[in-house]
């Protein structure tokens, strides 16, 4: 199986709105299956299931330290679930405001490319964003323009699709 079918397999997990997913992707993964990260997917996991709202909050802040703001966005979206107390409320509405501020930027440069849709210069680093801040709510209408876009483009990208494969 090609790794490309991994990343298939992920971005169509993405496409259908799922909100926590992560492909685990080492640099040294080779065939065998039993060297992959287990282990590391396990704690992940078993993090961002936590009950406790104060492990949620930890697991969002280290998630955006380390350069997963789709982790961190998530547990957020989570940890709101749980309804938690001020201290931890506070200290997760500055972590989202964090990440909204640095999703802002791309969020206003796309959003005119997406709308216009001129030519498909802007769907790379869109895929890029949505990736790292679709689950933003300022994301929200973006995303909504692109799910819009692509119900519209559906029919045709589908025949095109199987008329390749045919080939």
């Amino acid at each position: 199986v090609e790794f490309s079918a991994g990343t298939w397999s992920r971005d169509s997990l993405l496409d259908g709105g799922f909100p926590m997913l992560r492909l685990f992707a080492p640099e040294d993964a080779g065939h065998p299956w039993a060297f992959l990260p287990v282990d590391e997917a396990v704690r992940w996991l078993d993090q961002w299931n936590a009950a406790e709202p104060e492990t949620l909050l930890a697991f969002a802040r280290a998630s955006a330290k380390d350069g997963r703001p789709r982790d961190a966005l998530a547990t957020l979206a989570r940890l709101d679930e749980k309804k938690p107390k001020p201290p931890v409320l506070k200290s997760s509405q500055e972590l989202r405001a964090e990440l909204e501020a640095a999703a802002r930027p791309a969020i206003e440069r796309l959003a005119p490319l997406v709308s216009a849709n001129a030519d498909g210069a802007w769907v790379e680093d869109f895929l890029v964003f949505r990736d790292d801040y679709g689950l933003a709510p300022s994301a929200a209408r973006l995303m909504q323009s692109f799910a819009t876009l692509r119900a519209r483009q559906q029919e045709k990208a589908d025949e095109l699709f199987y008329a390749a494969r045919n080939e």
